[in-house]
């Protein structure tokens, strides 16, 4: 029986924050390279988050606070899966991985009372680590002391996905409330 649930966070549990922001100034093909370059060493806290959001201001003519307070503002909580995470909590052990800044992260955490929601918290920048490396996945289930066998994952991002699965953990693409429901009922 798995008794353990992973989840990502952006693009699950909140809306997705990076691209929408990115493509707010730049067209879609700068934005992805834009995000690559500099989000990407944020989240594996390769660069501080402050300088993750001077460098992304300076690059669309906004100030760094500005750009963290725009990303803030768009990070969107889904009620509906924080409820059903509720619901999974009471029988089963619940841990959030993600790849962001801490600071980023922790503050949308604390702003919508998820805390109490996770029997553990894993951010790349913390870890400097991230996902997709299966190193990442291997470095939690170490942390949590489970086995992959005993754990369900859930991403919006396929490689992510993937990467879980090369580690033995049943993983789920996440489309949306009702798939994930049922994957998860199917796997428990």
């Amino acid at each position: 029986m798995k008794k353990i649930i992973l989840f990502d966070f952006f693009g699950v549990i909140s809306s997705e924050v990076g691209p929408f922001w990115f493509r707010r100034y730049v067209s879609e093909e700068i934005a992805d390279e834009t995000k690559a370059r500099i989000v990407s060493p944020g989240d594996k806290g390769e660069i501080s988050e402050r300088e993750m959001f001077q460098q992304m201001g300076a690059h669309v003519g906004v100030s760094a606070e500005r750009a963290r307070r725009e990303w803030l503002e768009l990070a969107r909580i889904d009620r509906d899966i924080v409820e059903y995470i509720r619901k999974l909590k009471e029988n089963h052990r619940v841990y959030l991985l993600s790849n962001a800044t801490s600071g980023f992260l922790r503050d949308i955490i604390k702003r919508d009372g998820l805390e109490p929601l996770f029997d553990g918290i894993f951010i790349s920048a913390e870890i400097k680590i991230a996902k997709p490396s299966e190193e990442y996945f291997r470095y939690c289930l170490g942390k949590i002391g489970a086995k992959a066998e005993e754990c369900i994952f859930t991403d919006d991002n396929p490689k992510n996905v993937d990467a879980a699965r090369a580690v033995g953990i049943s993983a789920h693409r996440y489309e949306g409330l009702a798939g994930l429901r049922d994957f998860i009922e199917r796997n428990i």
